[in-house]
Order: C-alpha cells, then sequence, then structure tokens
C-alpha cells in the first residue's frame, strides 16, 4: 500500500512544505554564517596585513630621523625622495611616521581598527604651548 500525498492546500500539505522549507533556510542561513566568519577572518587577516607594512615603512623613515642628528625631521628633501620613488603622497608618508611614533608593533596586530580610522585618530607630536599674550596695559599702570 502507498502512502498517499497530501492534497495541496491541505493543513498537512502546508505544514510539510513549511518544514521543508524551513530546513532548506536554516541549511542557508548556516551555510551563509559559516561564509560571513570566513569573510570577517580574511578581512582581519587583510587589515593587519596592510598595517603591519605601513608600520614598518614609517619606523624605517623614524629611524632616519633619529639618525639625523636633529631628530625632529628627516634630512633636507628626503620626505620628497621618498615620495617620489614610492609615489606616496607626503602627507601619507607623514601619516605612516606618526603611526610608527604612537603604535607598537604589539598593538598594530592587536588592533581592531581600519587604517582610515587609525589615519584619523592620528595627533601631531605635541609642540610646547605657546605663552599667552601679555595684557594689554591699562591708563592706570602707565601713571
Amino acid at each position: 500500500m502507498t502512502a498517499r500525498k497530501p492534497a495541496p492546500g491541505s493543513t498537512v500539505h502546508k505544514r510539510t512544505v513549511r518544514a521543508k522549507g524551513t530546513a532548506y533556510a536554516n541549511a542557508r542561513y548556516t551555510a551563509l554564517e559559516a561564509l560571513i566568519t570566513d569573510a570577517d577572518a580574511l578581512e582581519n587577516q587583510g587589515r593587519v596585513a596592510g598595517l603591519k607594512p605601513r608600520h614598518d615603512f614609517g619606523s624605517s623613515l623614524v629611524a632616519e630621523r633619529a639618525a639625523n642628528g636633529k631628530g625632529l625631521q628627516l634630512p633636507n628633501g628626503r620626505l620628497d625622495e621618498v615620495a617620489a620613488l614610492t609615489g606616496a603622497s607626503t602627507s601619507e608618508i607623514s601619516y605612516r611616521m606618526r603611526f610608527a611614533d604612537q603604535y607598537t608593533a604589539d598593538e598594530v596586530a592587536a588592533t581592531p581598527e581600519s587604517w582610515t580610522a587609525i589615519r584619523a585618530s592620528l595627533t601631531k607630536t605635541p609642540r610646547a604651548p605657546k605663552p599667552e599674550p601679555a595684557a594689554p596695559r591699562t591708563e592706570a599702570e602707565d601713571e
């Protein structure tokens, strides 16, 4: 004796279709989540893979800056020379140097931030505050 198929539109038929659809949807969600997890891992590796060379680039120039004697700037024309050699802008190179100044190699590997976010957060080396201007003299002080 063969099993009778439920009549289309019947409650039993709807439950069967829904169960098959749910099983399919669940399998699809599981597969998509695996793709998302893999993509996140690749993105993380790619982010670190992009940050580490930027940090190394900046660290090398920071070392050149320190060897310059003054320690506060690269030798005259060196920034432009490196920019012409690499095709990177002088401001991008300056950001890489600030990055090397403000982040350790361990921090680079552990940071969840993108280069764009890091670059926006970098600050210039703080300088000594300017002295406040003297208050204007009054006529009473002149007498």
